[in-house]
């Protein structure tokens, strides 16, 4: 499969996991991925540097995490949760990883989607997201009130890729030395699907960035009173308005749960030739999305330490 420049809309809907009781929320062992509203000390940017605090967010962490506070069963989020470092990874099949995973270092992405299993047989084959490249962005969020008409896309992460490692299920040892191994193992969960490799994408930082792009969380500084904020939204309005920046629409407020990847261009000069997006359209679009985080009250959390 070639390679190619895109921007993805990724969708990777969860509700929010529930205690059973008490305030601890064990690992997720379900097939359906989860999401929580975490907060942990981390990294937001600040008149153009990194400034540390305490900060909520959204996103995903399938360990386990601990209730601070619930903000009442009608409210989104419903919790706020602190993540918990694992002392031990559940031997189960069941078992979901963190994926993205924006702790620690740099943003990391390495399995969700980039491989598809054939309808007629039981083989599998790699998907466009396993060959993305560098400079692509990858927008992580859910779609909200989908075929409506306040249907929109809600932004967890904003992930620019600036780097990547090729493996496969025979070859995971590849994370010594350019992943921290720790931090890998909560992302996969490797269930011995054979495929061509497949990649771990490491995300953009501000101090390492591509084109001036970097990856980040949108976010607040944390809050003992009130209620959580909801995601980075963008609307029918504000798709319609990204889409115009571009030769081909790229977002879509409906979207189902396969990403959808920015569509072929044709050259109207030369109809046999393709063009993909320039690294100018996505900085076109990066720099909309800052805009709106700041519009929509949120800032850039470009990193969270567990």
């Amino acid at each position: 499969m070639e390679e190619k420049l895109c921007i993805v809309q990724f969708p990777h809907p969860g509700n929010e996991p529930r205690p059973k009781a008490g305030v601890d929320v064990k690992w997720n062992l379900s097939k359906k991925h989860k999401r929580k509203y975490l907060c942990c000390t981390g990294n937001y940017m600040k008149n153009g540097i990194e400034v540390r605090d305490r900060l909520m967010f959204w996103g995903e962490w399938e360990p386990d995490s601990y209730i601070i506070r619930d903000y009442g069963i009608n409210n989104s989020p419903r919790y706020l949760q602190k993540p918990i470092w694992p002392c031990e990874i559940p031997i189960s099949t069941k078992c979901c990883g963190t994926d993205p995973f924006v702790f620690n270092n740099e943003f990391l992405y390495g399995i969700c989607k980039q491989t598809k299993r054939l309808s007629k047989t039981k083989n599998h084959s790699i998907t466009q997201l396993a060959r993305l490249q560098i400079g692509s962005l990858i927008l992580f969020g859910s779609t909200l009130n989908q075929n409506t008409p306040n249907a929109c896309f809600a932004v967890d992460t904003i992930f620019v890729v600036s780097d990547y490692v090729e493996y496969d299920d025979s070859s995971i040892d590849y994370v010594q030395g350019s992943v921290r191994e720790q931090d890998y193992t909560l992302i996969a969960q490797l269930n011995g699907v054979e495929t061509e490799k497949r990649r771990c994408y490491k995300g953009a930082t501000p101090k390492n960035p591509y084109y001036g792009m970097y990856s980040f969380c949108p976010c607040v500084i944390y809050n003992s009173e009130g209620v959580g904020h909801e995601r980075l939204i963008l609307d029918k309005n504000i798709i319609r308005n990204i889409n115009k920046m571009l030769p081909k629409d790229v977002l879509n407020p409906n979207l189902n749960s396969s990403p959808k990847y920015n569509p072929t261009i044709i050259n109207e000069e030369d109809d046999e030739k393709k063009e993909s997006l320039t690294i100018q359209n996505v900085r076109t679009v990066w720099n909309e999305l800052r805009r709106l985080t700041f519009e929509q009250g949120l800032l850039e959390g470009t990193r969270f330490y567990l």
